[in-house]
């Protein structure tokens, strides 16, 4: 869950305070955040439906309680995952279909201990539990579950608007006190009382894991931690248990994940360090668990916007009903990453593994002081936010949603720069933070990368993107098109006519990008055009016989691209008035940092190129960078 060690100065009396809470009003004043969300949001609100829904250990599955809730309109449905091989449906008197949710049953319950494992228990063959959602509509009168092929598996009848408002039911009054300070995206979540079994799972039970009182302190902890995610991040999470555990390492995990919900420890207790209302009123404690919130809704993500058992992506997309079409389908389609948010980032993870730029997941242990522990610099240089986010792609995402939102907070509480558990782990944000110039320099270019991927999808803020990347770490793009640089000034602009689009050869999907301007030859200006291609997808050779697959499956091009003679990546320069001015890259490489439907940006840096024409190579001492932006 967290960086794996336990090195921290504090005291084992960290928790010893007499300033325990007496009713939750108290606790959120002594919680930066929990009053004032920072990401609040002003304005109407729409009524939804929050529908449980329960598979048994046969796949049977039915439906359960209905409950009504507002969330801000802006927001609107919480989205439901990519795929699923269910669906949540709302059918008017008719059995028309008004609105439709996919429905993925948990996979497993993770569990995450303080030293960096985790524990798994799969639940492919148990029963299982997980919340949809739809739009409160007085036409719907059945809610039902179905299978993949819409063959209707339980009903019940609709409830009128206002029939099931959470204010009026028993055991959901954590779901109305996160609405009654500010609202925020995540005003659908539901932190599970004691009492609400019906929420929970029966058997999570069974492994030994049962719902625990919910502190006031946690509660305004987590409120406080809700309050920082953007509304993608919130659509990911539907509950929040507190959970006591029956097992031996009572104290040895933090937090869990189960599906939509998150499951945190309530016999947590490392170095003096607990999560009741008398540990709680210590800002290191508070932070650990803050920061532990914002991390497990980083899995939380990866799971909702992962692709992987698809076995028909465009069956899985065509599940999107124009009501449900909310952050999460909007991020896939500003992507164009419908093949699913795991599989493209170890894409663009693996394109800085090839050259060398980033270390594969996995290299270094968690273990601060083993003979193969890297330098903060070395880490950051090879991809990585903090030690624990090497571990995997999952984690690594974790990590990266992590510290951009709350690692400025977690130095405010108290906890001092390094990799454990007890202090602040940013070590990519201070890095980048430090740099002194308008440039991606090489040793920050991966971590960037990634860092500019989460805010492209806003799984992160403007103001938590900023706040870890600081003000100077970019590739400065004044126009539309290329601009040349050299030793860092700028020489020229090839801004007429740019053009960026996604195009096919005979064996892939290219990304092609041109635009007009002049260039010198021989102590003349001439009018040229530069244009850049990079392979985004080759095809196998039946795919070349039989056809090209889905165009729309292909991302924009992100990460980094060699360029090199032969390469399928090329950059190229042509004078049509003086061909012996033309030349083709044989030696650099293009970096894309940003990859959306309304911005690309990028740079390619050219080391060598052969002119065809006069038939020799160029050498460019120093190398030539042409940045290059898209925007609509």
């Amino acid at each position: 869950m967290l960086a794996a060690l336990l090195a921290c100065g504090c005291s084992s009396d960290a928790n010893n305070n007499n300033n325990t809470p007496a009713t939750f009003e108290e606790a959120c004043a002594q919680v930066p955040g929990c009053q004032t969300p920072e990401n609040a949001v002003d304005g109407p609100s729409v009524a939804i439906w929050q529908v449980m829904l329960q598979r048994d250990a046969s796949g049977a599955a039915s439906v359960g309680e209905v409950r009504e809730v507002d969330v801000p309109s802006g927001t609107g449905v919480p989205q439901g995952p990519l795929w699923g091989a269910y669906r949540l449906v709302a059918y008017d008197a008719a059995g028309k279909v008004l609105d439709a949710q996919a429905i993925r049953f948990p996979e497993r319950l993770v569990v995450e201990t303080v030293d960096g494992t985790s524990e798994e228990t799969d639940f492919t063959n148990k029963a299982s539990s997980a919340l949809g959602y739809l739009e409160v509509d007085a036409s719907v009168a059945k809610i039902a579950i179905t299978d993949a092929d819409g063959n209707q598996l339980d009903a019940r009848d609709a409830p009128a608007p206002g029939e099931r408002r959470s204010a009026s039911l028993a055991g959901v009054r954590r779901s109305a006190v996160l609405q009654a300070t500010a609202r925020t995206p995540c005003s659908h979540v539901l932190l599970l009382e004691q009492s609400d079994t019906a929420l929970f799972t029966d058997a999570i039970v069974n492994e030994g894991y049962k719902l625990a009182p919910l502190p006031l302190s946690a509660q305004a902890v987590i409120q406080a931690a809700l309050g920082r995610l953007t509304p993608l991040a919130c659509a990911a999470v539907g509950r929040i248990a507190f959970v006591a555990s029956d097992t031996t390492t009572t104290g040895a995990w933090v937090n869990g994940r189960f599906g939509d919900m998150m499951i945190i420890n309530a016999n947590f207790d490392v170095e003096g360090h607990t999560f009741d209302d008398a540990g709680l009123t210590n800002a290191v404690t508070r932070s650990i668990l803050e920061g532990s919130v914002v991390h497990e809704a980083g899995h939380n993500v990866w799971r909702l916007l992962n692709m992987e058992g698809a076995n028909n992506v465009a069956f899985a997309d065509g599940w999107w009903t124009e009501r449900q079409r909310g952050p999460a389908r909007a991020a896939i389609a500003r992507t164009r990453m419908l093949r699913g948010f795991g599989y493209e980032w170890r894409r663009v993870h693996d394109s800085f593994v090839a050259q060398g730029w980033a270390k594969p997941y996995a290299t270094y242990p968690l273990a601060r002081f083993s003979s193969a522990t890297p330098s903060d610099e070395d880490l950051v240089r090879h991809g990585f936010m903090s030690i624990y986010g090497n571990l995997d792609d999952a984690e690594d995402i974790a990590e990266l949603m992590r510290w951009p939102i709350f690692g400025a907070a977690s130095r405010a509480a108290g906890l001092a720069d390094g990799w454990g558990l007890l202090e602040t782990a940013d070590v990519g944000c201070v890095q980048m933070g430090a740099h002194g110039d308008k440039s991606v320099p090489q040793k920050l270019a991966v971590i960037y990368t990634k860092l500019a991927f989460m805010h492209d999808l806003g799984l992160i803020s403007d103001q938590a993107f900023t706040r870890c990347a600081g003000s100077n770490i970019s590739i400065p793009t004044p126009v539309n098109g290329f601009t040349v640089y050299e030793s860092g000034s700028e020489k020229r602009r090839f801004d007429k006519s740019p053009s960026a689009i996604i195009g096919s050869r005979s064996d892939s999907y290219v990304f092609v990008m041109t635009a007009e301007g002049t260039a010198s030859f021989d102590n003349a200006d001439y009018a040229a055009t530069v244009r850049l291609e990079l392979q985004l997808q080759s095809f196998g050779l039946l795919e070349q016989l039989l056809g090209a697959p889905d165009v729309n499956l292909v991302a924009w091009p992100r990460g980094l691209y060699p360029l090199a003679a032969g390469s399928p990546n090329t950059f190229s320069l042509a004078m049509p008035d003086q061909p012996f001015g033309d030349f083709q890259s044989t030696k650099g490489w293009v970096l894309v940092t940003n990859a959306t439907n309304e911005l690309i940006v990028g740079s390619v840096y050219l080391e060598q190129a052969f002119r065809p024409r006069a038939g020799v190579p160029q050498t460019f001492d120093p190398p030539l960078q042409f940045r290059f932006r898209m925007k609509k």
